[in-house]
C-alpha cells in the first residue's frame, strides 16, 4: 500500500503547523505527497447559495466541480469512509499520505505533544514526539523546529520500509483489509498472470472485476 504516516495531537498542539513544514521538506527531496485530515466534528465545504450546494441540496449523492487547475467532489455518506477506502479511492501516483487525526488507526504516528497530556504513550506504531519538552523514555523526540530531522525519520522508517505491495481487496464495494502475506500472495498470482499476456505493455494500475450470479 502507499506508505502512510499520522499527525496525531490534542487541538490547537501544532500538528498542521507541522504538516506544512513536512509537505515542504519532503516536497523539496523530491517525494509526492498526499494530505487526509480526519475530522470527528463534521465539516462543511459547500457555500449556502452557491451551484454546487444548491447540486446537494436538491438531491444530488455525488456532486463535482472541476476548473483547469483544481477539482473538488461532495459525496454524501451513509457512514463513514475508513482510511483504507480513501486511499483506495481518491489516491493515486503520490509517494507518501501524511495524515491528521486517525490516531486510533495501526499506522505509523507522530504526536505533537502539548505539553499536558501524551496520547499515544502505549501505541506501538508510535515513531517519534514533537514537543518543546518530553520527559517519557525510550520515545523518539525532536523539536518542532527539527523538520529536517523528521523527515529523514519518515523517509528511512515509513517511504523506505514499505515492501508490501499496493493491492486492495473490496466486496460488494466494502474494504475488506488483508493480512501482508495474503495481499503479497494475490500480488504475485496477478503480476504472473499478467506477465504471460501479449500486447498488454508495463502494468501501471490493474482493475479485476468479478460479478458472482445468484
Amino acid at each position: 500500500m502507499i506508505p502512510v504516516v499520522g499527525v496525531a495531537g490534542k487541538k490547537n498542539s501544532g500538528k498542521t503547523t507541522l504538516i506544512e513544514k513536512l509537505v515542504k521538506e519532503l516536497r523539496n527531496r523530491g517525494y509526492r505527497i498526499a494530505t487526509v485530515k480526519h475530522d470527528v466534528h463534521g465539516f462543511e465545504i459547500d457555500i449556502p447559495g452557491k451551484d454546487t450546494y444548491r447540486h446537494r441540496e436538491a438531491g444530488a449523492r455525488l456532486t463535482i466541480i472541476s476548473s483547469p487547475d483544481k477539482v473538488a467532489l461532495v459525496e454524501m455518506r451513509e457512514k463513514e469512509m475508513d482510511l483504507e477506502e480513501i486511499l483506495e479511492r481518491f489516491v493515486e501516483d503520490v509517494d507518501l499520505v501524511i495524515t491528521e487525526g486517525y490516531k486510533s488507526h495501526p499506522i505509523p504516528k507522530i504526536e505533537v505533544y502539548d505539553g499536558k497530556e501524551f496520547l499515544l504513550k502505549d501505541d506501538e506504531n508510535l515513531l517519534c514526539v514533537v514537543a518543546e519538552r518530553f520527559d517519557e523514555m525510550n520515545v523518539k523526540v525532536y523539536s518542532p523546529d527539527d523538520t529536517e530531522k523528521i523527515a529523514d525519520l519518515i523517509e528511512e522508517e515509513v517511504i523506505k520500509k514499505n515492501p508490501v505491495p499496493n493491492l486492495w481487496l473490496f466486496i460488494n464495494d466494502r474494504h475488506v483489509p488483508l493480512k501482508d502475506f495474503i495481499r503479497t500472495m494475490f500480488y504475485e498470482i496477478i503480476r504472473g498472470m499478467i506477465k504471460s499476456l501479449k500486447k498488454v505493455g508495463k502494468p501501471g494500475k490493474v482493475v479485476i472485476k468479478v460479478w458472482y450470479g445468484e
